[in-house]
Order: structure tokens, then sequence, then C-alpha cells
């Protein structure tokens, strides 16, 4: 890889400094060319010397650092995280790097994903919602106008290669900072060259004024600077690297690589068949073990291991989850570096693959199965309940993978295809608010209340509050599952606070949560 001096861009005063158009690859055939001729393959630039972020995309940048910095300060659940994500969708866009529509799609995505974050205040949702939607842009802005890349080792070490050059954000901002400030032609302003010196200033004097402000009482009381002076510190180092991160996003997105000239291949066709063939024979193993414990006395043969069959659900669970997921990552590697079959090869490397999909539909529909029990046992958690979603939804995904195998699809087809259902799921999940199924589940099938745990139950966050709230009684009592009036009004109030920052910690799921009076007893 190779990265630019910044004295590049000043020794080529034929060229605009700020310009943002994308760069034409056919510029670079005739390298490419003596490339070839060497036999040695064109290596990754991260961006052209006189391209630098023009002042509005700056400008869009320093919104993107301050509000990731509040959404961060607020736990990612408020306004402001919205604010954020679409600050980043306006600097990605101002770096030009939405120019197709499958990107712009990607960021209209992540743009309607992110209007859940602050209806729903669980953090499994809010966590999944911010990365979720991060990744949609990331993934917008990188492969752009580029195909989707193929699974082999040589892509994936051109992937690496443009993740790297990420590393020279700091580069990009200070050579696109000190570009915006020398050029006259795009503000003609000295007020506007002050107000970027501000601008450039603020993190420098928020960090070092904060120190010098904890190490002299006399002159913070002097500045009458009221709160945690330790917090402007925190402040101004989550606002330079959230702005870094947002560059490196921009220098990945602007990197060059050469295209893929074909991929190696490392297994031959016969011995690709002979893995599928066993995978297939130890899958119809299980499932012939399956079959023929329907028919068994199950709970017999536990109890001469010693083995409820509550433990028996729950240890398996797991396990057929890891071997699904492992089996997926097997599929994709054989396909990545096993040699193209021809001929009857082919046909029973279909069959086989085909049959080792559906088996580990079976394998994943024994583990929702297996859970279920476990559920019906001990009751529902946010972990078992997103653990049977991703097993429904990696279920989905084997069937679509046998289509794919039975039909002899392109892998374009089956990525761009499951990357959808991803994505639409997480809406799904959005809209089936998990934690409010949870407290349901718990407060309607529990059988008796010594099995009711209503001390995880009013943990959880304000999504499930107002189902706890509408059975009261089931959660407070004098029995030691049960908890009582004050810990269920302090727990009550404590997940209806809002967390600050005004309007830009705003959270629905929060001020919606109306609790009742403090009183004890």
């Amino acid at each position: 890889m190779e990265i630019i001096p910044p004295a590049a861009s000043i020794a080529t005063p034929t060229t605009t400094p700020t310009t943002t158009t994308r760069h034409n690859p056919a510029s670079h055939d005739c390298d490419h060319e003596r490339a070839e001729d060497l036999g040695v393959p064109p290596r990754t630039k991260t961006w052209r010397a006189t391209e630098n972020l023009s002042t509005a995309a700056l400008a869009v940048l320093a919104m993107v650092a301050v509000f990731g910095d509040l959404a961060l300060q607020t736990g990612l659940s408020g306004v402001v995280s919205v604010l954020g994500i679409l600050a980043a969708i306006g600097f990605v866009w101002q770096a030009g790097l939405l120019t197709s529509n499958r990107s712009r799609a990607m960021v209209a995505g992540a743009a309607a994903l992110a209007m859940w974050i602050p209806l729903r205040d669980s953090l499994w949702l809010v966590v999944l919602n911010t990365l979720t939607a991060g990744s949609l842009i990331f993934t917008a802005a990188v492969f752009d106008q580029q195909p989707w890349p193929r699974l082999s080792p040589r892509s994936a070490m051109q992937l690496f290669q443009r993740l790297a050059a990420g590393l020279a954000a700091p580069l990009l901002l200070i050579r696109s900072v000190a570009a915006s400030t020398s050029s006259k032609g795009n503000t003609g302003s000295t007020v506007a060259a002050v107000l970027r010196g501000l601008a450039l200033a603020a993190l420098p004097v928020v960090v070092l004024g904060g120190l010098l402000l904890q190490a002299d009482v006399v002159l913070a009381s002097a500045v009458q600077i009221d709160g945690d002076v330790g917090s402007l510190v925190l402040h101004g180092f989550l606002i330079a690297m959230v702005a870094l991160a947002a560059t490196g996003m921009i220098c990945v997105g602007w990197a060059e690589t050469s295209d893929d000239p074909g991929r190696p291949s490392y297994i031959g066709g016969v011995e690709g068949v002979t893995v599928l063939g066993c995978i297939f024979v130890l899958f119809s193993a299980f499932a012939g073990a399956q079959a023929v414990g329907i028919f068994a006395n199950v709970d017999e043969l536990l109890a001469t291991q010693g083995t409820t069959h509550a433990e028996y659900a729950r240890s398996g669970f797991f396990q057929l989850l890891a071997v699904a997921t492992l089996t997926l990552m097997a599929l994709q590697v054989l396909r990545a570096i096993g040699e193209p079959a021809t001929g009857p090869v082919e046909a029973v490397r279909r069959v086989l693959g085909t049959g080792v999909c559906l088996l580990t539909v079976l394998i994943v529909a024994v583990s929702i199965v297996r859970l279920s029990h476990y559920v019906d046992a001990f009751g529902q958690t946010t972990l078992r309940w997103y653990s049977t979603t991703f097993a429904l939804l990696l279920g989905a995904i084997f069937v679509l993978f046998a289509v794919d195998h039975a039909l002899d699809f392109r892998r374009a087809w089956f990525g761009l295809t499951s990357f959808t259902l991803v994505v639409a799921s997480l809406f799904a999940v959005n809209a089936a608010n998990p934690e409010r199924r949870v407290a349901e589940y718990n407060l309607t099938h529990t059988a008796t209340e010594s099995h009711l745990d209503a001390y995880y139950l009013t943990s959880l966050s304000a999504d499930a509050w107002p189902t706890l709230l509408q059975h009261p009684e089931m959660l407070i009592g004098n029995t030691r599952s049960l908890v009582d009036w004050d810990r269920f009004v302090w727990r009550c109030e404590k997940e209806g606070e809002q967390m600050g920052w005004g309007v830009f910690g705003f959270n629905v799921a929060r001020s919606r949560l109306a609790c009742p009076m403090g009183a004890s007893g």
C-alpha cells in the first residue's frame, strides 16, 4: 500500500486541492499494464494527492463528531443518535461516495433503521440498530460503484488493504483543513478563516484547558465551570475519535485496488465433494438419532445419565447453533477455494450441498425445539428470545443456501438476498419489541409465583414496563421470588429517567412510562 505524503499535494499546482470528484479508474490503465508486464499486481493507493475533503464536507464532519460524542454520552438511545447517523450519511454524500442506486438504497435503510433508536430503550436493540446502521453506511461508502467482493483469498487481502488505508485518516483531515484554510476561492472572507481557526482550536483548548482546570482549584473557581471538569476532556477525546473514524471511512472508500483477475483454487472438485459427503453422512446420522428419539423413552435415557430434560435442552441448544454457524462458514470456504466442478462431479456436488443445507435446517429446528422446552421450564429471557430469533434467521439463510446449491445461482444473489434478509429481520425485531414479549410471556405462562423471577423482570428497560405495570400484583409480595413495593416503584422511576442533554437525549419509551407514586406500602 502506498500512502501519498502531504508534500505531493503542494507539488501539483494545476489542480484544485478541494476537488471531491470520484476517480476514473481508466486513468490508471497504463499503470495496470506496466504492473502486469512485470508480473506484479498494482499496489493499493489511499487517495489521489489532489483529493481533499471540501469545506462543506468538513462542516458536516464537525456535526458528525459533535453528535457522535453526545450520542455516546447519552447511551445511544436518544434523538441525537439519529442526528449523528443522518449527519454521517450527509458526510459520505459530500465526499462523493453515494453515486450508485445500491449505495443510496443502503443509506436509506440506515436512516430508516435509525428512526427506531429513540423509540426503543432496550440495550440489545439500541446496540443492534446502531451497529447495523453504521455498517450499512460503511458498506455503501466502501462498495459504492464496485461489485460485491467475491469470496476468495485475493479479495480478502484486497479488503484488508483498503481497510489499512483508513489509518491515513489524520493525514487526510489535516490536509483538508489546511487546504480549506489556505484557499481563498472557497470563502474569500477573513471572518470565515477566523471561524475555521476557532474550530481547529476547539479540541486542543478543551483538552488542555480541562487538564489545567483539574490541576488548579483557583483557576477552576475563577472561570466558574459547573460539573465535572474531567467530562470536558472526555468530550474532546470522543469528538476527536468520532471525527477520525468518519474520516477513515472516507479513506477506505477512496482507496483503489486492482481488479481480481481470477479465483485461485486450492481444493479439487473431487476433494470438495468428499468433504461435503462426509458432512452429509454425519448430519444424516444426527437426523436418524432424532427420529429414533421420537419413539424412544428419552426421559428414561436421560435419567440413567443423571441429566434432566431441561438441562438436556439447554446444553444442546448452543452446541447445535454452533454447528449450524460453522457449517455455513465451511460451505462458503469450500466455494471460495474449491475448484469449479464439471459433469458428474458437479451434479453430485449440487446434490450433496443441497442435502447438507436441508439437514442443517433440521439441526436448527431441533435446537429451537430444545430451547422452547427450556423456556417452558424456566421462563423467557432476552438472551433466550434473541437466541431463538437468531436460530430462525439462520434457518432461513440455509433455506436460501439450499436453493442456491440446487439451482446453481451465483453467490452475488445469495449474498445480497441474505444481507437484505438480515436487515429486514432487524426491522421486524424492532417492531416486535422483544422485552415486552419477554415480560408478557413470563407474566402469562408462569404456572406459580414461585417460578416467577420478579427481580429479573423489574430489571428490564422501559420497553417492558408498560406491561409490568398492568400486573403489579404478580410482582409484589412477601415471597423470596417477588419484590417489595419500594423496589418496584424505584425501578420504574429509574427506567423512566431521561438520559439528559435535553431534546438530544430524549427517548420515547422512557417519556411514555407513567410510574405509580413512590409511597411505601
